[in-house]
């Protein structure tokens, strides 16, 4: 209860009295899903901007899309890699 708490009137701007006297969980539940999508985006700039400097570095032979350098948790065709995997992957 911390966590959603914190988020939604430390991070969202919710009123305190508001979020534990009249939030109702669908109001919770819609504030935490546009959490999640906010997090997606982020996460999508985050591998473009290590794509295009990667791709600077003579790296667009080895990586010819943005999904080609990691994918992400939501991405059909995840998987959790350890470091070892990564290791080979990236060294080659």
């Amino acid at each position: 209860m911390d966590e959603i708490y914190g988020y939604c009137v430390g991070i969202a701007g919710i009123d305190p009295e508001y979020f534990w006297d009249r939030m109702s969980q669908d109001e919770v539940a819609a504030v935490y899903k546009v959490r999640n999508e906010a997090d997606k985006i982020g996460w999508e700039q985050t591998r473009l901007i290590c794509y295009w400097s990667v791709v600077a570095m003579n790296g667009a032979k080895i990586f010819k899309e943005p999904g080609d350098l990691f994918k992400l948790p939501w991405e059909k065709g995840y998987k959790k890699m350890t470091s070892k995997e990564a290791r080979q992957k990236y060294e080659g």
